[in-house]
């Protein structure tokens, strides 16, 4: 049950902030699961030991709270029985897990609504008895469903403008620092073809380099010139998602030579982006110049270009070889790093 339960809660974990996520007890109860939690994460044999010594304290239950929405505050509240009967808690981990709805200020319509959608799916999951992973796929479900279904008006946001085309620039004409940005995406998954031929094809157009993590979760990071970014944020934000969940921006100036020319400084400042380093656009295309390209970067020996990977450890490892900030990382993804704190430079 040790090691369901607490794959469970790092995929809940991981798809939260460190202000969506909190564990529920006493301090030395919320220390000793954090415990457990970690060392689950760092694949150590010793996060059954943890648990046993926290029912040997008295610890019955590990406890969490997940934020579903944030204005108005709507919690799920989760509830892991470490024990049953006085005996280990059935191996499939489904049954005896205990989940809650904490909702104060929501209409009790809207309430209402939520909580029969919980009572079914659990009612489904015990019938089943086959989820491997039930407070994940609850908290999936009821996030999907407000995403989809805003539970008061000051949860709607205005609808997405039109997608329009983007104001042509002229790289030639640019002069000085160049304006960069770099933001980190949490979606609860990537799958479709179509979002990421988008993604493709955005990446050259507006000068951005896209790293994404596909499958459940998504990550979505995105760097390049500041208005490029602003731009795909903007259509992503527009695009139709179960949930989506803008996690971090970082905004800087990139000081190019001063003896290179306007073109090249934009190229230095693309090529010196962190999302670049070991990007496959950048390795495939950095080395030699491709066929002119019409239009304002004509000039460039290259373009910037879109990467997929397929598990967190992978993002993980390239955002540190590439020396990402740990709080960005940390943001980010929500997880946790061992490296030493280091300032970004941009």
């Amino acid at each position: 049950m040790a090691q369901s339960c607490l794959e469970d809660m790092s995929l809940v974990r991981g798809s939260l902030t460190e202000e969506e996520f909190s564990w529920r007890g006493t301090a030395s109860e919320c220390s000793a699961f954090q415990t457990a939690y970690e060392s689950f994460l760092k694949e150590q044999q010793d996060a059954q030991d943890t648990l046993a010594l926290l029912i040997r304290d008295g610890v019955t239950t590990i406890s969490l709270s997940a934020l579903l929405c944030k204005e108005p505050s709507v919690s799920l509240l989760v509830d892991y029985p470490l024990l049953s009967a006085g005996a280990p808690s059935s191996p499939e981990g489904n049954i005896d897990v205990r989940v809650s709805i904490a909702a104060p200020t929501l209409q009790e319509g809207q309430k209402r609504s939520l909580n029969e959608l919980l009572s079914t799916r659990l009612a489904e999951i015990k019938e089943e008895q086959v989820v491997s992973n039930p407070v994940f796929d609850i908290y999936s479900l009821l996030s999907e469903h407000i995403s989809s279904h805003p539970v008061s008006s000051a949860a709607h946001e205005a609808p997405p403008a039109p997608v329009s085309e983007t104001p042509q620039h002229s790289k030639s004409q640019r002069q000085g620092p160049v304006d960069m940005r770099r933001d980190i995406f949490w979606t609860h998954h990537l799958l479709a073809p179509s979002k990421r031929r988008d993604f493709n094809a955005w990446s050259s157009e507006l000068d951005v380099w896209i790293l994404v993590k596909i499958g459940y979760p998504g990550f979505l990071i995105f760097e390049g010139l500041a208005e490029g970014v602003e731009e795909l944020c903007r259509r992503v934000k527009g695009l139709q998602w179960a949930a989506l969940s803008h996690r971090s921006t970082v905004e800087y100036q990139h000081q190019p030579s001063v003896s290179l020319a306007k073109d090249q400084a934009i190229e230095e400042a693309l090529l010196a982006c962190k999302v670049a380093h070991g990007h496959a656009a950048s390795k495939s295309k950095s080395g030699s110049a491709p066929s002119a390209q019409k239009g304002p970067i004509d000039s460039h020996k290259f373009r910037t270009g879109y990467e997929e990977l397929e598990s967190t450890g992978e993002i993980v490892a390239r955002l540190k070889d590439a020396s990402f900030p740990d709080e960005e990382v940390v943001g980010g993804l929500s997880l946790r790093v061992s490296s030493a704190s280091r300032k970004d430079k941009g």
